[in-house]
């Protein structure tokens, strides 16, 4: 056999095994993208989760005291609040509140969403129509402008105030 011959076969091995490990690659890449694909998914189940949760767990108080409820539908009715009224129905906004920055910090870092401002506005666009009816009031209003500020991160304040559409 000369040299050429060997060369030659030497080639055409060379190309079965580059033709070999292209396919190979292609396989683990469809695989890869699956593994993906379901990890979001799942991701986004949990996130979900983690949302009703934090609903469940902020609306809670208005199961289980009827003294709060009544509270509760006087601030969303737009009705006067005593002191006491005020305190309690302005403690459960921000903890409301509280969650929800909680729940976009943590989606900012599961996430990792190349502008976050789509992030805030996401959260906003579907909880507004409850921060709406909960800021139906007086005592909810003068608590946003005077004690809010400083128990929020300053990126979340500004968010809230531009994605949130209060009529007050």
């Amino acid at each position: 056999m000369n040299w050429d011959a060997l060369g030659a076969m030497g080639e055409i091995a060379g190309t079965i095994a580059v033709i070999a490990t292209l396919f190979f690659l292609a396989r683990q890449l469809q695989v890869n993208t699956r593994e993906l694909e379901r990890n979001n998914e799942y991701q986004r189940s949990t996130s979900v989760t983690n949302g009703s949760d934090i609903f469940n767990q902020t609306m809670s108080p208005l199961i289980q005291d009827a003294e709060f409820a009544e509270i509760y539908l006087k601030g969303i009715n737009g009705q006067p609040l005593g002191e006491v009224e005020a305190l309690r129905y302005c403690t459960f906004i921000l903890t409301f509140l509280s969650n929800v920055e909680g729940a976009s910090e943590s989606l900012k870092a599961d996430l990792s969403f190349e502008d976050y401002g789509a992030g805030y506005a996401a959260i906003f666009d579907q909880i507004n129509p409850f921060l709406e009816k909960l800021f139906n009031n007086q005592a909810a209003i003068k608590w946003l402008q005077e004690d809010a500020p400083a128990l929020f991160t300053k990126e979340f304040f500004k968010a809230f105030y531009e994605l949130v559409p209060l009529r007050n």
